[in-house]
């Protein structure tokens, strides 16, 4: 929807690289002081893992 009405929607329509989304997702969970599924992540040792998944998707589709 965002695309559609011509603003930016992936994070190389802002210019952020892989490098800084993977810092950017490991650290957002702490800005909020409300538990999400960001911090369930986290808790079970997943985030490093689901986002490198994330990074490596949005890579393939040219999205990064």
């Amino acid at each position: 929807m965002l695309k559609d009405i011509g603003c930016p929607a992936d994070p190389a329509d802002i210019g952020i690289g892989p490098v800084i989304l993977k810092d950017t997702l490991m650290v957002c969970k702490e800005t909020r002081a409300r538990y999400t599924v960001l911090q369930l992540a986290w808790d079970l040792s997943l985030l490093d893992q689901l986002s490198d998944q994330l990074i490596s998707e949005l890579k393939s589709k040219q999205r990064i």
